[in-house]
């Protein structure tokens, strides 16, 4: 996930076999149909344009965990504030 911000991406090497059999050609039709679901919305030879559509649900998540654990950490504070 933090590949090219915490260390550099390796510049001026050459492709792997497995990176090399795997590319993608652009100038050749491909069968497959597009997924509904998918995070690709376009892309061209300079960019390319991404969706990441889980970003509401990991941000309710972490919402949400943040709020109960506040909540805990009150309700505790106060149970043993008045007990």
């Amino acid at each position: 996930m933090f590949t090219g911000w915490m260390r550099e991406f390796p510049l001026g090497r050459g492709l792997s076999p497995h990176e090399d059999a795997s590319r993608f050609d652009a100038h050749s039709p491909q069968s497959v149909t597009p997924a509904e679901r998918a995070c690709l919305v376009r892309f061209n030879s300079t960019y390319i344009d991404l969706i990441d559509r889980r970003f509401r649900l990991r941000g309710m998540v972490s919402t949400t965990v943040v709020l109960l654990g506040t909540l805990g950490l009150f309700l505790l504070g106060f149970f043993l504030l008045f007990t």
